[in-house]
């Protein structure tokens, strides 16, 4: 992600954030997701730039090791909004886990300035 990309996950992140006015469960649940969202994306890249762009000589099931702790930290998200309504939202964390995806997405509906599009 470029910084431009980054810009739209701390505006969405704000927007997020705002939701605490309406209730501050909401709040509270996409601030775990979107701190969820944003380890996971930094996990990826670490993984990407070490496994696949250096070439290293990997074990068999190290990609199904990696990608199963990110379904693990996804899921232990979406677990403590479960067990611990009075304090987070499950629908809140969810939406706060697609932090990075809702970024990417924006910053390629909005054009940039000066960019004609073909």
């Amino acid at each position: 992600m470029n910084s431009r990309s980054w810009k739209f996950c701390r505006i969405i992140a704000l927007i997020g954030l705002l939701s605490g006015m309406i209730h501050w469960q909401y709040a509270t649940g996409f601030a775990l997701g979107a701190c969820a969202a944003v380890l996971l994306y930094k996990r990826n890249e670490t993984y990407w730039n070490d496994v696949v762009d250096m070439n290293q000589n990997v074990h068999k099931g190290t990609g199904f090791a990696h990608f199963l702790v990110n379904y693990a930290i996804m899921a232990g998200v979406l677990m403590l909004g479960a067990l611990f309504p009075a304090v987070l939202n499950i629908y809140a964390s969810a939406i706060g886990l697609t932090l990075i995806k809702l970024a990417v997405i924006m910053e390629n509906l909005i054009p940039q300035k000066g960019v004609q599009s073909q």
